[in-house]
Formats: structure tokens, sequence, C-alpha cells
């Protein structure tokens, strides 16, 4: 276990639930969702938790199905730590969805 971790979803705030509930309901794939807020506010913590609901979705299909996805970041620190926080996340790893790069 690394020494990043993701915050339990039962410890999200009640706007985060509703914004975590919105970007993993099943939808049109060319349907976005802009979160936005200040810093500190929880946009990353939602982020990860996106990936990883789409993770163990991922994870149950067989590979040649499975979605690429793509997390982009404004610095290499953020990355570093968005990389290493999910490295170790279950769903990910067993749909082979974390990246080294």
């Amino acid at each position: 276990m690394n020494r990043f971790n993701l915050v339990d979803r039962n410890q999200l705030e009640p706007e985060q639930k509703t914004v975590l509930n919105i970007c993993t309901l099943p939808s049109d794939a060319n349907e976005f969702v802009l979160v936005q807020g200040v810093a500190g506010s929880g946009k990353t913590t939602i982020a990860l938790h996106v990936l990883e609901n789409l993770g163990e979705s991922a994870a149950n299909q067989p590979p040649a199905d499975r979605p690429s996805l793509l997390l982009l970041t404004y610095s290499r620190k953020l990355a570093d730590y968005c990389a290493n926080t999910l490295r170790d996340r279950p769903a990910l790893a067993k749909a082979g969805l974390v990246s080294e790069n």
C-alpha cells in the first residue's frame, strides 16, 4: 500500500456525492460534465472516484472492450499524485487502467 489514500466514498460531502452520482450515471457518450470549484473543494477527489467507478465497470469487460481513460492535469505534481493514488486501487489495477506515464 502506498502513502496516498483516496477519501472513502462514505466520507464525501453531500455536494461531492451529488457530483459523483451525476458523473457516473449511464449517459450519452458524447455528454460532458464540468466540475468547477475553489482549491481544496474536492474536484480531484471526485475525478479519482469517477475513474475508480469506471475501472470497476471496465474490470468486468473483456480487455478489447475496455474503455481508454485519460486524466489530464495542469501540473506534473498533480499528475504524480493522481497516478500514485490510483495505482493501488484494485478495480483499476484489475482492469489494467493505471499507467506509469
